[in-house]
């Protein structure tokens, strides 16, 4: 086999399509430097699979594709083909000629051909490893490769002497067969594993015998135990189911006839309550009329004390003017001149004292008319006020009377409440009240804790009652209480002082359970525990009581929901769909009444709080009221009494401004008389006089008249406060007879009311009655179903009548011995009527039964086939263990063999390259001796090679101390000796020779045509001897566009 031919395309600088043509024999490649000589080897080494970019000069793959110049654009792709002779058939291929492609992208994909069909790059590998034409071997020595065989690790060295014996086939089949090696014994441990995995079913496989026995005598047995238990527990809930049917007819015809009463008596109770309300707007009317008569007698008396007052003035102001009357008389009598003539200087002192008084009195007569305006304004402004203070006073007392009327009623609603819930408990026995009686007695040391019945501590909507009621169907009268401790404690008290049964719910042992979540969706209204309000530390008990109970409109809704099996669905109007075979529901038109009523306490609770506080207020206010009334009556009495004070002190000032007028008036005539003798002045002072007396005349029969017309008004107001006072009296009458009507009324209603509270709490003991036997009934039903579920579980069949299908016969001798057997064990006297006693017997022999049967687990028929399976396999893997076995000491003894062959395989070659070495190197260097030696190891296939050389005329020299010639030669003659052991069809030589002198050549020369006889080489040099000498020259050369062209040359051609 050897390279025909060589063609490029867009590799590294062979831009343009470029073939080389070879023959057989030696092929020289010439060139200057940077023309792409060493390109060709790269081009040849990367189409044989090289994928090392480091081994072709490059990083990447795409510094193998042309880069492109100033004159010449880059390329997408690089080809290479070579197209090899294979007359020989070299390559295991059916080919006289096979043609090798690679071609590479930009993108770094590369695309692999052997005759123009697709292969994988492992494939190329392969052929080209069979072809002894491995990238790893000396078929391809490049620039520098010689200097480095020498400077290689004696390890290294190794594998170029294992190349040269060819033995990586061996490697390979060594590595094959421990690989197999390895996989037999892992086989051989799997045998293993499931050995030890059968071997306990073989010996389940002795004891399923003894099982199937066992369980064919206790199936027999329990069948016909549970035939007469499951007939007799039958029997007994229908007779149960029928009794609790009656007793809810008879209760609910009593029910029925209670409430035609309870109407009757609410009708009478309407009645009495209408005529009350009457009676009550009469007396609050007769109670306006009292109040207005009261007003009107009031401002009588007002005005009579202002009369009377007036009145009293009127007679002063006559007795002044009858005074000053006398006065005038007196003066107007004959007056005698004095004997004496008087002092004119003395009398006009007097007349100037009498002036300055009479100023005075009138600055006081002023000061005392402010003082009075001030007081009467005072006195307005506080009528005012008493008026303002009278109609708050009024309100204040009316809605105080409201407040206490409207706590009264309340009071007696929750009384009658209260003792419905006092009456309806658990049981029909007052457990709650007398649990908390227990609680709160003193002479208990442990008291447990009671929260109060489950439905006090739910505030349900009006609009979820009926829902909420029918979802805690048995918990409605349960008790919450705090622990296990405290039930302990409710139910010994309970027991010790027979006061009945209780339901209690353990507060702190409610299990955490988070309530659903769903989707919105039509008709789906919510879950049950997110639609009440409770208090949060109850909030987890409500969550497990209705956490998963998903409330919905109607039941069309609820059946749909509840196939979806998320929860219990419960309809607005108290319809319970507990699974697809339960459903609570039909109850009555009071259903919901429980909440209904908690919410109407806790509603009249909390308005009975706020009228209470009211009260206190109210109170208060009536009170201030009635204070500022009397205070403001106070200030008035006191403003009309200083009225008068100053009134009668007014009047005082102006008697005497009067009287200091009239002496004012006498002296100066007397002053006139001294100074004109006394003829004249007397005269005009009787003209003066005369003129007063005239003027006081009329004055004073207007004071008696006005006192006159006063007087009649006087008589007038005491005439019409009497008619005001009796009319009074006749409406206090009337307003006690109202009261006591009212009395006689309230007596009648609260005897109704007690009526009706004993009819309603007759009412509640039945239906409390019917809640317990429903809650019976559920449980009879509960219980009916879960045998029924368990008949059908145990392949029971059921008649048409509600028995059960007996499927054996009773004198059968086998099922007698059965029956007798377990006569004895239940005291049996009469297997067709059988006592609670047997029936908790026969349940308990038949538990004991089940459990043996599980104990002996699946006895299934199919169990046994796959035993017998199981142990023909178990026999089968023993046989394949020993088959394995014999097959890993097969394999041992191939390992050995191969081992052996690669051992003196190896050796052979070492002897045969070593010889060839000496003969190479005494050829090169014309003398001396070269020597391959091993280096000792412990494994001799890690034994390391040392080179030994001895050039002529020198002693024994380390590699080292040689100079770059016979560095140079030394590879030479190792790699000539390596090829000449174990040719390559095609060497590829890069500038080997660049360091050899002409001789040296000439020496190289001879080896290389040699060799060529048996291999076709490439020699990339620069030498002229080396040229001359090769059958064909190819000359590269570099263009000015950066591209290489190839020029070849035939030596054979030029010579002939």
């Amino acid at each position: 086999m050897y390279l025909r031919k060589l063609s490029l395309h867009g590799f590294k600088a062979f831009a343009s399509p470029q073939e080389f043509d070879f023959t057989s024999g030696t092929t020289a490649i010439i060139g200057p430097n940077g023309s792409g000589k060493s390109n060709v080897a790269d081009a040849i080494r990367w189409v044989f699979g090289e994928q090392s970019n480091k081994n072709i000069r490059a990083k990447k793959t795409e510094d193998v594709i042309f880069m492109g110049s100033d004159s010449r654009r880059s390329m997408g792709i690089a080809e290479v083909t070579v197209v090899l002779d294979n007359e020989d058939k070299w390559i295991p291929l059916d080919f006289a000629e096979v043609s090798i492609t690679r071609r590479a992208h930009r993108s770094g994909d590369n695309e692999y051909f052997i005759n123009d069909n697709k292969v994988r790059h492992s494939d190329v590998l392969s052929l080209m490893s069979q072809a002894n034409m491995s990238q790893n071997s000396y078929a391809f020595v490049s620039q520098g490769l010689a200097d480095r065989i020498i400077e290689l690790k004696p390890l290294d060295r190794r594998i170029l002497i294992e190349e040269a014996a060819n033995i990586d086939q061996f490697r390979k089949d060594l590595v094959l067969t421990k690989r197999r090696i390895d996989e037999t014994r892992d086989n051989i441990l799997k045998v293993d594993l499931i050995l030890k995995e059968l071997k306990p079913r073989v010996k389940f496989y002795e004891r399923f015998q003894k099982k199937t026995a066992k369980f064919k005598e206790l199936d027999k047995d329990i069948n016909v135990l549970l035939f007469y238990f499951y007939d007799a527990k039958l029997k007994s809930l229908y007779e149960q189911k029928n009794n609790l049917n009656d007793i809810l007819i008879n209760n609910n015809k009593d029910i029925t006839a209670k409430k035609e009463i309870l109407d009757n008596t609410a009708k009478t109770l309407s009645s009495l309550e209408l005529n009350l309300s009457n009676l009550n707007a009469a007396m609050n009317s007769n109670q306006s009329e009292i109040d207005q008569l009261n007003n009107e007698i009031n401002k009588i008396d007002k005005e009579l004390a202002i009369s009377n007052q007036k009145n009293s003035d009127l007679k002063r102001q006559n007795e002044s003017l009858n005074e000053d009357l006398d006065n005038l008389t007196k003066l107007q009598s004959p007056t005698k001149p004095p004997k004496e003539k008087a002092d004119s200087s003395t009398v006009n002192e007097q007349l100037k004292q009498l002036e300055n008084e009479k100023i005075e009195l009138i600055d006081s007569i002023s000061s005392n008319d402010d003082r009075i305006k001030e007081l009467i304004q005072k006195r307005n402004v506080s009528q005012l006020n008493l008026d303002k203070e009278f109609d708050g006073y009024d309100t204040a007392k009316e809605e105080l009377f409201n407040c206490e009327k409207l706590i009264r009623e309340i009071e007696l609603e929750l009384s009658l409440l209260d003792q419905y819930y006092k009456e309806a408990p658990v049981n029909n026995d007052n457990v709650n009240d007398l649990l908390n009686q227990y609680v709160n007695d003193s002479s208990v040391d442990a008291k447990p804790n009671i929260y109060g019945p489950l439905t006090r501590l739910i505030q349900v909507p009006d609009k979820y009652e009926q829902a909420i009621e029918a979802s805690l169907v048995g918990f409605l009268n349960s008790i919450v209480v705090s622990n296990a401790n405290d039930a302990e404690l409710c139910f010994e008290y309970l027991k010790n002082n027979d006061f009945g049964s209780a339901k209690l719910l353990l507060l702190d042992h409610a299990p955490q359970s988070p309530p659903l979540t769903i989707m919105r969706e039509q008709g789906v209204i919510g879950i049950a525990s997110k639609l009440v309000s409770v208090d949060e530390k109850y909030q987890k008990l409500v969550d497990a009581l209705l956490g998963k109970t998903i409330i919905v409109e109607n039941l069309d809704t609820a059946k749909i929901i509840l196939s979806r099996g998320i929860g219990q669905v419960v309809t607005l109007d108290g319809t319970l769909l507990l699974n697809d075979f339960t459903y609570y529901g039909g109850a009555a038109k009071s259903s919901g009444k429980h909440f209904s009523i908690q919410s109407r306490i806790d509603n009249l609770k909390s308005v009975l709080s706020k009228e209470t506080q009211k009260i206190p207020q109210l109170k208060t206010d009536v009170v201030k009221a009635d204070k500022v009334i009397d205070q403001l009556r106070k200030i008035i009495t006191s403003t009309e009494h200083e009225m008068s004070k100053y009134d009668n002190e007014r009047k005082s000032l102006s008697n005497s401004l009067n009287k200091t007028n009239d002496s004012i008036s006498a002296t100066k005539t007397s002053l006139g008389i001294i100074e004109n003798g006394g003829s004249i002045s007397i005269i005009n002072n009787s003209e003066t006089t005369n003129k007063l007396i005239k003027e006081k005349t009329n004055e004073l029969a207007k004071i008696e008249s006005d006192l006159q017309e006063n007087e009649l008004i006087i008589k007038k107001l005491i005439q019409d406060a009497e008619i005001l006072k009796d009319d009074k009296k006749t409406y206090l009458a009337k307003h006690q007879e109202i009261t006591n009507s009212c009395l006689e009324y309230e007596k009648n209603i609260s005897s109704s009311k007690l009526s009706i509270n004993e009819t309603e709490k007759q009412i509640q003991t039945l239906e409390n009655s019917n809640f317990q036997t429903n809650t019976k009934q559920e449980q009879n039903i509960f219980e009916l179903n879960n045998i029924l579920e368990k008949i059908e579980q145990d392949s029971f069949s059921i008649n048409t009548d509600g028995t059960i299908n007996q499927e054996f016969s009773a004198s059968n001798d086998e099922i007698r011995i059965i029956m007798n057997k377990y006569s004895e064990k239940c005291s049996i006297d009469s297997w067709t009527s059988l006592s609670s006693s047997n029936l908790d017997s026969l349940n308990a022999i038949t538990n004991d039964m089940r459990l043996e049967i599980l104990k002996l687990g699946s006895l299934d028929q199919e169990i046994e086939a796959d035993l017998i399976s199981d142990k023909n396999r178990y026999d089968q893997l023993i046989e394949q263990t020993g088959d394995l076995i014999g097959s890993e000491e097969e394999l041992q003894a191939v390992i050995k063999k191969l081992e052996f062959s690669i051992s003196e395989k190896f050796s052979e070659t070492f002897q045969m390259v070593n010889d060839k070495f000496n003969h190479y190197f005494r050829e090169v260097f014309d003398g001396g001796s070269a020597e391959l030696k091993m280096i000792s190891a412990e494994n001799k296939s890690e034994q390391g090679i040392e080179i030994i050389v001895k050039p002529p005329g020198k002693r024994l020299s380390n590699l080292a101390a040689l100079s770059g010639g016979e560095r140079a030669m030394t590879s030479v003659a190792l790699m000539f000796a390596l090829m000449s052991v174990n040719p390559s069809p095609i060497c590829v030589l890069d500038e080997i020779d660049a360091a050899l002198d002409d001789a040296n050549v000439k020496r190289f020369l001879r080896i290389l045509n040699e060799l060529s006889q048996n291999s076709q080489f490439i020699v990339i040099t620069h030498n002229r001897i080396t040229v001359q000498d090769a059958e064909t020259v190819y000359g590269i050369s570099m263009e000015q566009d950066a591209t290489s062209t190839v020029l070849s040359l035939k030596i054979k051609d030029l010579v002939n």
